[in-house]
């Protein structure tokens, strides 16, 4: 009989243990539920470049450059996959439009994923377009009935574009919830926002705000369209520099 893997002959056990076949299924099924398999070849802690970041602006609070600022969220967030599971960490990254907070969410979660954990991407557009969809009773029109309950206990769950939404009273009060319940059951969240720090707590009130800034690792992203530069020098700032 021939087996596709030979070492466990396709019992997912090797002695009692899981053989590494079995793994790498969990692994591909993760990135499967994750919908983030195709992005994450491309977005990754191998793709990200510093160069792209600029050394001549400067943050007026803390006198780092954009580079440097760039730096710190990078070295952060490779601590933050690196550690996981050992400690409780949740993440906050802010900054304009185009400055790598996607990116880096990303850089997070292809880590997380190929260390079998589970990790739940959306957008905030979609995150609470769900929660309306299960809240008012249009749960079977959006073809996610177990979705809500993943959203709440997997291992890491990004919101990506925070404030982008239509924000009202249930969206605010929605993730106050989300947000408190992940922390009770000591699940880690990266939120990302295009919003300044009292904007943020002008949307979505003091009470949001308060539970972010006293249990998750704020990150300041500035300078100038990371996008707009990939675009016109796909091969990064210091190598057209050299040329």
């Amino acid at each position: 009989m021939r087996y596709r893997c030979s070492d466990c002959r396709d019992t997912g056990y090797i002695g009692g243990a899981r053989c590494h076949c079995f793994r790498q299924a969990a692994v591909d099924l993760l990135y499967l539920q994750s919908n983030l398999r195709d992005v994450l070849k491309r977005e990754n802690f191998s793709f990200f470049r510093l160069d792209y970041y600029s050394t001549d602006i400067t943050d007026p609070l803390t006198g780092l450059s954009a580079r440097q600022t760039a730096q710190r969220a990078l070295e952060t967030c490779r601590r933050f996959a690196q550690n996981f599971g050992s400690s409780f960490e949740n993440l906050f990254l802010y900054g304009d439009t185009g400055l790598g907070k996607t990116f880096l969410a990303h850089c997070v979660a292809k880590e997380l994923l190929e260390n079998a954990h589970s990790v739940v991407y959306f957008s905030a557009f979609r995150l609470f377009e769900l929660f309306a969809d299960s809240a008012f009773g249009r749960r079977e029109e959006s073809g996610e009935p177990a979705m809500e309950q993943h959203i709440f206990d997997c291992d890491f769950l990004i919101i990506d574009d925070l404030g982008t939404e239509l924000v009202n009273s249930f969206v605010s009060s929605e993730l106050f919830h989300l947000i408190n319940e992940r922390l009770l059951h000591r699940r880690s969240t990266l939120i990302s926002t295009n919003l300044a720090l009292a904007a943020f707590a002008d949307t979505y009130s003091e009470r949001v705000f308060s539970r972010i800034s006293s249990n998750y690792t704020m990150l300041k992203m500035i300078g100038e369209d990371i996008r707009l530069k990939k675009k016109f020098y796909p091969e990064g700032l210091d190598r057209a520099g050299a040329e």
